[in-house]
């Protein structure tokens, strides 16, 4: 099951909370042909990942469009998600997401200020 509805209420949930800074990258931004799928534990030490593809829709264009693929029981930490990306990351599962920094969440509607956002804190995310 995909949870990128779970994702998406956790950093509205967050940005209410508080003003925060995305950290300056690491290198310059990747541009992924295809999605990259993880399984254990990456940290990316601050690189910015897209998928070079503008966000003109708001429809759920599924996870071929995901910058990460995330299988179960896998983690992801310290990397920004760029702008030029539809879907962000897909969590097949349970997933933990530390220090993830979106510059824009694409799809959906997204509420003022969501434009700089980020996961100051873990967030685990489990199957039902």
């Amino acid at each position: 099951m995909i949870y990128t509805a779970a994702l998406l209420a956790s950093l509205v949930s967050f940005s209410a909370a508080q003003t925060l800074n995305i950290p300056t990258r690491s290198g310059s931004i990747i541009s992924l042909a295809a999605p990259s799928t993880i399984s254990g534990s990456v940290d990316y030490g601050n690189k910015e990942f897209d998928r070079g593809r503008d966000c003109d829709t708001d429809a759920d264009t599924g996870s071929d469009s995901a910058v990460f693929i995330l299988n179960d029981g896998a983690s992801i930490s310290n990397v920004i998600i760029g702008t030029r990306q539809l879907e962000g990351i897909h969590c097949m599962g349970a997933c933990t997401l530390k220090n993830v920094w979106f510059r824009d969440v694409c799809e959906g509607k997204r509420p003022p200020g969501l434009e700089e956002t980020n996961l100051s804190r873990t967030l685990t995310l489990f199957t039902t």
